[in-house]
């Protein structure tokens, strides 16, 4: 989380120096929010994963659900922010707020421990079978055989 943390924050310095020196090309804005946005594909997934390790046992549900809360409010709050900061500033100085706010995260992230866990050794995929099991309960409820004939 912390290395996808870093890479948006070096992406979006990037493109606000570049928006201090002049208009950027379009091709290069692309680019560098293709890049933010990897970055945020790999910790999205990476915090989802480390909630089991932080809250407590019978918690997670609890957890999960303030973290989506959040993300929810954040949803819809960040582009009102971001309006009104345009109202008030440049684009310069709002692209400063979002590299402070990614050195934030990662210096909190880089106070939390989170263990390594090693892999789950989990039984081989049965793709075979597991379709023999679905064939099967699709013949034997006529509701879903009937659906199932309908929409092919």
């Amino acid at each position: 989380m912390i290395i996808a943390d870093l890479a948006v924050a070096a992406a979006s310095l990037i493109l606000g120096i570049s928006f201090f020196f002049g208009k950027p090309s379009l091709i290069f804005v692309y680019f560098i929010l293709f890049i933010i946005a990897l970055g945020e594909t790999f910790h999205k997934p990476a915090l989802q994963a480390t909630i089991p390790q932080l809250v407590p046992e019978g918690e997670s549900t609890k957890a999960g659900g303030l973290g989506q809360m959040v993300s929810s409010v954040c949803a819809m709050a960040g582009p009102m922010l971001g309006a009104l900061l345009m109202s008030i500033t440049s684009l310069q100085y709002i692209m400063l707020v979002d590299i402070v706010g990614a050195i934030l995260a990662v210096s909190l992230l880089s106070m939390v421990k989170i263990s390594r866990n090693t892999a789950i050794q989990s039984e081989r995929p049965r793709i075979i079978e597991d379709m023999k099991q679905g064939i099967r309960a699709i013949r034997e409820n006529k509701l879903l055989m009937r659906m199932f004939f309908r929409f092919l």
